[in-house]
């Protein structure tokens, strides 16, 4: 990825398709999950880890990125069902380091948020779904429950 298209996410604000998170503590992980599950669900999107809340470059240390490439897919494998598929990047803009979560729109939907819900993203937010909108999600079968061929 190249720095300019980086800069132009970070300039636009958090959206439909962009978070960002300063940190993310190992406890306190849920709406870093309820992200990559509403983006999975929705169109896909892009997590920066280390920005704020006001789109303010902070960057990360050498140890937060080590941590954070080895806990992300673990964290993701033990909430979401099913797994969507992620891509964590190291970038680099204006000298700091961050990270960029990428989660493309999943094909195996509903992914669900285990124990919380089905999440999707309403603009700069995670929400669950509702009935209507998961009634979307889910894939087209024809199936009788009561056929008992």
């Amino acid at each position: 990825y190249e720095e300019s298209n980086i800069e132009y996410w970070l300039a636009s604000g958090e959206s439909s398709d962009i978070e960002f998170k300063l940190e993310i503590e190992d406890k306190k992980n849920d709406q870093f999950i309820e992200s990559v599950c509403s983006f999975s669900n929705t169109y896909g999107g892009r997590i920066f880890i280390g920005v704020d809340d006001n789109g303010n470059i902070k960057g990360l240390d050498e140890a937060q990125i080590t941590k954070y490439q080895q806990r992300i897919p673990d964290w993701i494998r033990g909430w979401l069902e099913p797994y969507p598929e992620v891509k964590v990047d190291v970038v680099s803009v204006r000298g700091k380091t961050l990270l960029m979560v990428s989660v493309p729109k999943g094909h195996d939907h509903p992914y669900n948020y285990r124990d919380h819900g089905i999440y999707i993203r309403a603009g700069a937010t995670d929400r669950i779904a509702t009935r209507d909108e998961l009634l979307v999600l889910l894939p087209k079968r024809e199936m009788n429950l009561f056929d008992s061929r």
